[in-house]
């Protein structure tokens, strides 16, 4: 395998770096650590505002708010840490390392508010040379008193509104004051040990980092508190290679930008790796590039480690009828070893727009929609000898929304995603119909099923160290996590996505000011790509995982963690990997190669927009879209293709790099221990290509030997081994114990169904685990075992869990597993519905604040203020409500949208209903508006009937249901909404009263009866013909599941929750009974009307047979009738 001599020479040398000044990466870069923090300076947001300028003056900048991380080996990768914070504390630890690092000859920058962090230490005061006190604020110039120091030799200072800081505790020996506010020091130097200090006080909000002299500053200081050496190597390098522009008229400038963008045009490969950017620990290489390889859509490796490019030149538009086009794959080698292919061998051609690639036995599986190919070698001279097809469906309307991303999934299943093009076909003998998301599919093309359905168009699949799914997609949302499986919720929700987007970041940091895009103007409007590091082989401080989603249109791949929220994350970070200044730099897939550096694909292309079609108004000029969906412009290049390697310069593991093509089982179980994954999936495709027959025998033999490491990959194989479970000697359950979050997750989807299995589930503790997340796969894999009584009378107790109303996907992987062990589950949650009965019995709390508006002071109503929208409007608390008392009033006569409102406590999964009364006078709608009415915020159209003219006092109402999580609501007494309104509305006597949930026991037991009587249509005319009365009255008294009498009474017994049975087949026919059992909420009976029925399903609870015996007894209880 070409690179390994390389790759190991480069791991052993990295893993012995002492501290001091940067490891070196990119020569020609300072690298720069940024210390900021969550704080009212928003110290984020300043990095990113001149992020672009000192990425372009060659300042790499790495952002960090963890006091943390200032550990020897991360600060030994920077020439420059830069503090812009507020932190209160610092551990001794960091605090020494920090010291160290500046005496030993690192650069300290501290900015504005940094001179107030860490008040306890008195190092970082005196490493500063002064202490915050106090501030004003006020517009003013600083005054230049040492024009001899680099840092203001020629520096003009600037003028704008600052905080006015005032220090005390002066450190004077050894400081240089370069500039002044008054008789106030404001920016020094000074020396510390063989480092460098500088601070500024400058910075407090944008309008001092807008500043170009600010920035200006910012560089210099920078270039100094790097020291004379640092300095040296950067100036050396001289500047980026210059980027020339021309116009042309096809530049899309959906931005409106005056002037209108230029087309740059393209760098060779030497000057476009001189503008990229890597952060600190890393450099980065090229692998290859024109006129090898074009276009790469796609790239995956084999066991060799041998790189496959699948490329296409007829991407986007040139789609053929017959599949046929001038695309191809293509082998790279590095034959020499020297870090660069060398050969290039043409595997498969011919091919039309392919959009994903995968390694399978002696071939690879591609993406071509509309049909999933097998590329198969069968005689091994690398050249494609059979073109298999797996399976058909994907649409073919718009190429950028098509099938992409495969990846070999830890269930031996592989997946991929897909966009709006969605698919709709038969697989495997079944239909399956895919909109946008994640999909997975066997790899002979026997079954395909969804995963996770997402709301934008896709373009990214990845999963984490633990086995958790992730996905990008378009228009902001980068980041998705799918936390139930949709081939298995759709059980419970036919359409239910099974995921939600969970980016905590939003922003683009790029360096090119030069971005095009069509809509997230600065943020992700392509994200492609979400596959995790999860390599030992990366620098310590980038963590196992670190997802990687490239954005073309911003030039660059951003770094990201998942941060447990629940049994959910959230991905937080989005600073970068890489970078360029370069508009041509185009990443659309980044991935942890065999050599344990970062592989990007670079599309390299200048237009890299898709659509909507451009046309003067939107675009700046009028173009046509081609048969793939995109518009057509001439500057779309088919020339151009490179993929970049992203080295580490430091390693956490190092290791060496098999070549596992003749590989036996033994090696291939060994090779699953490798600290990077990407061997340890190698090894895992390999033994499943195999299959369970060929390796049991020596999986049996390992397999008390093996690390939990190894059982991860392992446990999918073994589980299907049907000789592993006759000849194990060993517990094959164990893996549930272990305590290993990634391996008990992978055996809980592994577990076959079997009472063997459900014992074992059990057995674990897993069905209660503080860990949400390994909790919901318990509960997903009680939902796979064969229906047990007791498993489903254990999951009934989780229904008091106080974490399900908080959670996106606890409570529907609870009724999952509840609906698969339905008669234990529904007899287990018998108390908590009791309970539940007994609270609905009770007339509900109205929860508004001061409802009738009687309570206030002066002109403001206790509980209730104003907001405004747009136009002008009067707001008062007057009398004239209903009663004669007070009310609230909006009045306009030139139009508004305006309201009075109040927020509201509520449950999160609740369902609430709201009602209110309104009057109005003369009250007319403008632009659009509704009228006089009453609105839930920010629940979009969440509104009651609206209320115009002339009209006296209206009640109106709507019902609402909060979401997970969520705990208040802001109630609206809306005047216009949504557009405006003339006249006068009065507002009186509200109400907001819960309806149902809260505890949960209820809905799950709606919710599983409602999906088990799904086909109670078919079963409705034999339910209402015979049936025995006398059964069906000891089902009425006597059933422990359906408890009849604890809501009903009957001959004066029972509760009266519900209504009275006596004489109910006066009031009801035979079918009206049947459709009370099955579905109590279709009709609520008199008196009964004001809450959703607390009585679950029926036909979810009782057989048919009990179901028939039932409707046979209630239809004869008249009233004077002998029974």
């Amino acid at each position: 395998m070409g690179f390994r001599r390389l790759v190991l020479c480069c791991l052993s040398l990295c893993a012995s770096w002492t501290g001091g000044s940067a490891a070196a990466a990119q020569e020609d870069r300072l690298h720069v650590l940024f210390l900021g923090d969550r704080g009212h300076h928003q110290p984020e947001a300043r990095l990113h505002q001149v992020y672009g300028e000192l990425g372009r003056a060659r300042i790499a900048v790495d952002y960090q708010e963890r006091v943390e991380a200032l550990v020897p080996e991360r600060l030994a990768l920077y020439d420059v840490v830069m503090v812009y914070a507020n932190h209160l504390e610092i551990a001794p630890a960091q605090e020494q390392a920090l010291l160290a690092w500046v005496n030993a000859g690192g650069g300290l920058f501290a900015v504005h508010s940094a001179s107030a962090c860490f008040p306890g230490s008195q190092v970082w005061g005196e490493l500063v040379g002064a202490r915050f006190a106090s501030h004003g604020g006020e517009v003013f110039t600083q005054r230049v008193v040492d024009d001899g120091h680099p840092v203001t030799e020629g520096w003009q200072p600037f003028t704008c509104w600052d905080e006015t800081y005032v220090h005390s505790e002066h450190r004077e020996e050894g400081r240089r004051v370069l500039t002044m506010r008054e008789e106030e020091p404001w920016t020094w130097v000074r020396a510390q040990g063989e480092g460098r200090v500088i601070y500024t006080a400058s910075g407090h909000d944008a309008r001092a980092w807008s500043q170009p002299g600010f920035v200006e500053l910012l560089i210099r200081g920078t270039v100094w508190a790097a020291g004379d050496e640092a300095a040296a190597r950067w100036r050396a390098a001289g500047e980026l290679p210059t980027l020339r522009y021309r116009d042309e008229d096809t530049v899309p400038n959906y931005e409106r930008r005056d002037p209108k963008p230029q087309y740059q045009l393209p760098l060779d490969v030497a000057d476009a790796q001189r503008h990229l950017q890597v952060a600190a620990g890393f450099r980065v290489e090229l692998f290859a590039s024109e006129p090898d390889i074009t276009n790469p859509i796609a790239m995956c490796w084999d066991e060799r480690g041998r790189l496959w490019v699948l490329e296409s030149i007829d991407y986007p538009n040139q789609v053929n009828d017959d599949g046929r086009g001038r695309d191809r794959i293509v082998i790279c080698t590095d034959t020499d070893e020297d870090g660069r292919a060398d050969d290039f061998t043409v595997f498969a051609e011919g091919l039309n727009v392919p959009t994903a690639i995968t390694r399978w036995k002696d071939g690879v599986i591609v993406a071509q929609a509309p049909d999933v190919l097998y590329f198969a070698d069968d005689d091994g001279d690398d050249r494609a000898d059979r073109r298999e097809l797996l399976f058909t469906g994907f649409g073919r309307g718009d190429t950028h929304a098509g099938p992409s991303s495969f990846t070999f999934g830890p269930d031996g299943w592989i997946y991929g995603a897909v966009g709006y093009s969605a698919f709709s076909g038969e697989v495997g003998g079944e239909a399956v119909q895919l909109t946008m998301g994640v999909y997975r599919f066997r790899p002979d093309g026997s079954a395909l099923q969804p995963v996770g359905r997402f709301t934008n168009n896709t373009w990214g699949f990845g999963f984490d160290s633990r086995g958790e799914l992730y996905g990008s997609t378009a228009n902001g949302a980068p980041s998705f996590h799918i936390g139930l499986p949709q081939h298995q919720l759709r059980a419970l929700h036919p359409m239910g996505t099974g995921a939600q987007p969970v980016a905590g970041f939003s922003q683009l940091h790029h360096l090119s000011p030069y971005l095009r895009q069509v809509d997230v103007f600065g943020g992700y409007t392509a994200a492609a790509g979400h596959q995790f590091t999860a390599s030992g082989t990366l620098p310590p401080h980038v963590s196992l995982d670190t997802a990687l989603i490239c954005e073309p249109t911003g030039h660059l791949v951003s770094m990201s963690q998942p941060v447990a929220q629940g049994s959910s994350v959230r991905t937080e970070g989005g600073w970068n990997l890489i970078a360029s200044s370069d508009e041509w730099f185009s990443p659309i897939q980044a991935e942890v190669g065999p050599d344990g550096a970062v592989w990007i694909a670079d599309w390299c292309e200048f237009i890299v927009q898709h659509n909507p079609t451009p046309n003067p108004q939107r675009g700046g000029f009028q173009a046509e879209n081609g048969k793939g969906n995109a518009h057509i412009n001439p500057l779309r290049d088919r020339e151009r293709g490179r993929i970049w390697r992203v080295v580490p310069t430091v390693s956490a593991e190092t290791a060496a790099i098999p070549d596992l093509a003749q590989a036996e089982v033994p090696a291939l179980l060994a090779a699953t221990d490798h600290p990077n994954r990407f061997w340890r999936m190698q090894a895992q495709r390999l033994l499943e290509e195999r299959g369970p027959s060929r390796v049991s025998a020596d999986l049996i033999e390992a397999w008390p030997q093996l690390t939990d490491r190894q059982k991860t990959h392992l446990t999918p194989l073994m589980f299907r081994s049907a000789a592993v479970k006759d000849a194990a000697p060993w517990d094959r359950y164990a893996c549930l114990r272990s305590g290993h979050p990634a391996l008990q997750r992978i055996t809980l989807r592994s577990l076959p169904e079997e009472e063997d299995a459900t014992r074992a589930l059990l057995a674990s503790n897993l069905l209660f685990t503080p860990d949400a997340s390994l909790r919901r796969e318990a509960w997903l894999a009680a939902a796979r075992q064969p229906e047990s009584v007791l498993l489903g009378k254990m999951l009934a107790a989780a229904a008091v869990l106080p974490d399900l109303a908080e959670d996106p996907f606890l409570a529907d992987a609870l009724a999952l597993a509840g609906l698969r062990h339905a008669p234990g589950f529904l007899e287990g949650l018998m108390p908590l519905l009791e309970m539940e009965r007994v609270q609905a019995s009770e007339a509900p709390p109205n929860l508004m604040p001061n409802p009738g508006f009687e309570d206030g002071a002066g002109t403001q109503p206790a509980g209730w203020r104003p907001r405004g929208y747009s136009g002008e409007a009067e707001v008062a608390w007057v009398n004239g409500g209903r009663g004669g008392g007070k009310c609230l009033q909006i009045r306009s006569t030139s139009g508004s949208d305006h309201s009075w409102f109040a927020d509201v406590a509520v449950e999160p999964r609740t369902r609430y209903r709201f009602s209110g009364w309104v009057r109005t006078e003369g009250l007319e709608s403008r632009r659009n508006g509704m009228g006089a009415l009453f609105n839930v915020h920010t629940m979009g159209q969440t509104v009651t009937a609206a209320v115009r003219g002339d009209a006296d006092w209206t009640r109106v109402e709507l019902e609402f249901e909060t979401g997970p999580g969520q705990r208040s609501v802001s109630i609206n007494c809306l005047y216009g909404g949504w557009g405006w309104a003339v006249g006068t509305a009065w507002y009186d006597d509200v109400s907001l009263t819960k309806l149902s949930g809260g505890s949960l026991a209820t809905e799950l037991a709606q919710r599983i009866g409602a999906v088990r009587g799904r086909g109670a249509a078919e079963r409705l005319a034999a339910l209402l013909e015979g049936g025995d009365p006398q059964a069906g009255e000891a089902v009425l008294r006597d059933n422990p599941v359906a408890s009849c009498l604890r809501c009903h009474e009957l001959d004066g017994v029972g509760g009266k929750i519900g209504p009275a049975l006596d004489g109910v087949a006066d009031r009801l026919t035979r079918e009206e009974l049947l459709e009370s059992l099955l579905d109590p909420n279709a009709t609520l009976a008199a008196g009964f009307e004001g809450s959703v029925s607390p009585m679950p399903p029926m036909g979810g609870i009782l057989p048919d047979e009990d179901l028939r015996d039932l409707v046979a007894y209630l239809s004869a209880l008249r009233g004077s009738d002998e029974r």
